[in-house]
């Protein structure tokens, strides 16, 4: 909708800067040929060659020359001979600005209003010269009402394309929208839909699909992790409990000495298992945070780094020989 408003807007102003112009053309143009038509009379008024009556160019000029008098002493076939088409103060305006006057030429024996000019010649004469201004009227009518009429039109064909075309190219994002707020309530694999066109939507849609691939598969890893260390701490613990249980219920003939060894062994699993686990957090966190998968590491210096940190340990940690692997992550089809 903004985006339609602001076509909307941007035509109807182009389409007002467009008339203006033309009009304004038009209007200049019209104004040059009285300009030329008073210019010529008034070369000729300088050279002393001045006809009666005054030559015009196809008849479309209509020009009247007024002595120091104000009178008119030479016209252009057609024109009026007694009441000069400008006169008092508009002929003196005229005449200093070199603007163009929209008079109306009823009164004048010409049809329809007119653009009329005043150029100064020798002798204080003055050269009004006259030109019809109803075809370039009617132009501009015409172009103004084409632009009233075809905007709303153009604006509206323009709105029906957006819609057609924004909406059709938003309603797939929509449905990854959709698709994205039911995927916490899906239960199994959770997968956006695609659309069928072959677009940068398509692609998005793949592209976060094969996301969501990794992310279950990477869940279902992490549960099958707890799953199994949950299965191993279960034995130990178990053992550890029945042991204390039945030293408890029968201390007279509970050799706690044994009961001690089978809860030292049992401890000392769930001491290993503990640092298993460690082992692997560390080298997801060492070996793998920057590295894809596949990429060779050096778990030489990551053993290094960590004997470095129990250097204060009250057990001494060393290493002996080097080693080297590749990012957990593709230990399995390695292995494979």
């Amino acid at each position: 909708m903004t985006a339609t408003a602001a076509l909307g807007v941007a035509l109807a102003a182009g389409a007002w800067l467009g008339v203006h112009a033309l009009a304004g053309s038009l209007v200049a143009a019209l104004d040059g040929t009285a300009r030329q038509g008073a210019d010529q009379v008034a070369a000729l008024i300088d050279a002393n060659r001045l006809p009666d009556p005054v030559p015009v160019a196809g008849g479309t000029v209509t020009v009247q020359v007024l002595g120091a008098d104000s009178r008119i002493r030479a016209a252009s076939p057609g024109a009026d001979l007694l009441v000069p088409l400008l006169s008092g103060q508009r002929l003196s305006s005229a005449v200093r600005t070199g603007d163009a006057v929209t008079l109306d030429g009823g009164p004048y024996a010409v049809p329809g209003p007119m653009r009329v000019v005043a150029v100064r010649a020798d002798g204080g004469q003055v050269v009004i010269a006259g030109v019809s201004f109803t075809q370039v009227r009617a132009s501009i009518a015409t172009l103004f009402h084409s632009a009233l009429i075809g905007t709303p039109i153009l604006i509206i064909l323009l709105a029906g394309v957006n819609w057609l075309v924004i909406g059709g190219a938003l309603r797939p994002i929509a449905g990854l929208r959709r698709g994205a707020q039911e995927i916490s309530e899906a239960v199994g694999p959770r997968r956006l839909p695609v659309p069928e066109t072959s677009d940068e939507v398509h692609s998005l849609a793949v592209t976060l699909n094969d996301m969501l691939a990794r992310l279950q598969a990477s869940e279902a890893r992490q549960r099958e992790l707890v799953s199994d260390t949950a299965h191993e701490l279960r034995s130990p613990i178990a053992s550890i409990r029945t042991q204390l249980e039945v030293a408890l219920d029968h201390p007279e003939g509970a050799d706690w000495r044994d009961t001690a060894s089978g809860v030292l062994a049992d401890t000392l699993r769930l001491a290993r298992l503990a640092e298993d686990l460690l082992v692997l957090a560390r080298l997801d966190e060492y070996a793998c945070r920057d590295a894809p998968a596949g990429t060779p590491v050096d778990l030489e210096a990551i053993a290094h780094d960590t004997i470095v940190r129990y250097e204060s340990a009250r057990v001494p940690v060393t290493m002996n020989g080097s080693a080297a692997g590749i990012c957990p992550a593709v230990v399995g089809e390695q292995a494979g």
